[in-house]
Parts: C-alpha cells; structure tokens; sequence
C-alpha cells in the first residue's frame, strides 16, 4: 500500500494554505533517499510535525518510529520531551536530513469560540 504513492505528506485538516505548495514533482526533485521535508516555525526545540514529506521508502519507518524510540529506550529517559522534540528525535535516530521549507499555511479558525490547539484564538483587524 505504502509504495502505491512515490510522496506522502502529513499534515494537519485544518492547516490554510496561503502561498502555493509544491507539486509531487519539485518535492520529488529535492527529497534525497534519506530527506524529510518540513515547515520551519513551531518547532519547540525539535521538529514541527505539523507538515512533513517524504519518499514512499520512508514512510513505514517514520509511522514505526515512535514505537521503535519507546521500545528500545532513551538514551536520555530523564530529559522531558515535548512532541517536536520527540518527532526529532525520531529523525536523529533514523539519521534523516530535514530540508525545513518556508511557512506556507497556518493554523484556521472560524470564531473565537473555535477549539485551538496550540494558542487563544485572536481577532485580526
């Protein structure tokens, strides 16, 4: 299943998209066998996972690794890991390259009353 496509991207349902993304082919055109490409900003001292891409060759490794990291033991099970610091980690392990891109999209909302995940919802004039 995972070799049916030659690009996977994941991201976030509720991400709008302001410039426009990158087709498969230019993804394709820059990602090496071992390159990830995500977007810089939220990143919280590790990786933002909300927006990454890579090769189909990499795609069940990256889907296993959280697992694997927990399976096999921190090498320093004392330090706190937020979310972008873990899905870093992930990338260390796996010694992939991070290609960060530019900010293309940010997070929606359609009101104030709107569920958030990273911050208060503001009104912009």
């Amino acid at each position: 299943f995972l070799e049916r496509y030659e690009l996977h991207v994941f991201t976030r349902s509720d991400h709008l998209h302001v410039l426009p993304f990158p087709s498969a082919a230019e993804f394709l055109a820059v990602l090496g066998p071992l390159d990830v490409v995500t977007q810089a900003g939220h990143e919280f001292g590790g990786v933002n996972y909300n927006l990454i891409a890579m090769r189909n060759t990499l795609v069940g490794s990256y889907l296993q690794g959280p697992l694997d990291i927990i399976t096999s033991g921190f090498k320093n099970s004392k330090k706190t890991y937020n979310i972008e610091r873990f899905m870093g980690l992930i990338l260390c392990e796996k010694q992939w390259r991070n290609l960060r891109m530019p900010v293309t999209c940010f997070i929606t909302a359609e009101s104030l009353g709107d569920r958030s995940t990273w911050k208060k919802i503001k009104v912009s004039g």
